[in-house]
């Protein structure tokens, strides 16, 4: 695993401890009225980055391979907050897309999507996600055809497999574009990471015009298909834990339909 500190100029630290009070590891300590590393560390720093994002000097940058600077004007996000009956409203209209229109999603867009879907939360801050998008008609149709033969060897989802047998793409929905989500096969958290993200991801193309809908078929026919895994290019130690199919959307919803009472105990 790379290497990820914390890096503190003392000559902008002013002695806040701001960056020490939100540290999740206790990395970062007080001394003489200075942060410094904390050099009695029992667990390494996670690379989260709150010290950075919190500290108003800038004193406190990040280092980890890969990963990019800070952005740098403040200003353009300060008003990030958004107005809640405005995001209540964003949420309940969201739905889940199953028809298309034929037009292409532009690149442009999925890689906007994608870049801001790095700061969907990941446990331990391992930010091990990758991303696979398919927009060749081909490779769409190779890989409906795979999960397809997935789901003819399951008594759950033959039927489903029968209808797209007959000519009905009920595995990708004749969408123009699919998404897959994949990690590492060993980490505990790499399912609950992948649907988070894909969560992320489903808000911001709704933000964008476009509809998607989860194609969970494509993730189970993955993790059970070896030869699925090899034509995405993954080696045997990553798995694709879920997908999306995406498109601009055939219909526009009007209102949100209604749905069953939250289920909430309070203790």
């Amino acid at each position: 695993m790379a290497i990820i500190r914390p890096c503190i100029d003392p000559a902008l630290c002013c002695g806040d401890g701001l960056c020490v009070a939100v540290c999740p590891t206790g990395s970062i300590v007080m001394d003489s009225g200075k942060a410094v590393l904390n050099p009695g560390l029992s667990r390494p720093c996670n690379g989260c980055g709150h010290c950075a994002a919190v500290c108003p000097r800038r004193a406190v940058s990040v280092e980890r391979e890969g990963q990019g600077d800070t952005p740098a004007d403040d200003a353009a996000w300060s008003a990030w907050r958004l107005e809640p009956a405005r995001l209540n409203a964003f949420l309940r209209m969201r739905r889940s897309v199953r028809e298309f229109k034929p037009d292409p999603v532009p690149r442009e867009v999925l890689e906007g999507v994608l870049d801001a879907a790095r700061y969907a939360p990941t446990a331990s801050n391992r930010q091990d996600l990758g991303w696979i998008v398919v927009q060749d008609r081909a490779a769409l149709r190779r890989l409906a055809d795979s999960i397809a033969a997935w789901a003819e060897g399951s008594p759950l989802y033959a039927a489903v497999a029968e209808e797209y047998r007959r000519g009905v793409d009920t595995m990708l929905r004749d969408a123009p574009c699919a998404l897959l989500v994949h990690s590492r096969r060993d980490f505990a958290m790499s399912g609950q990471d992948c649907g988070v993200a894909l969560t992320y991801v489903e808000l911001l193309l709704a933000a964008e015009g476009l509809g998607a809908c989860w194609s969970g078929l494509a993730g189970r026919a993955a993790l059970e298909r070896p030869d699925l895994l090899a034509w995405l290019g993954l080696p045997d130690d990553r798995a694709v834990y879920g997908g999306l199919m995406v498109g601009y959307p055939r219909y526009r919803y009007r209102r949100p339909p209604a749905r069953l009472a939250a289920r909430v105990e309070w203790l």
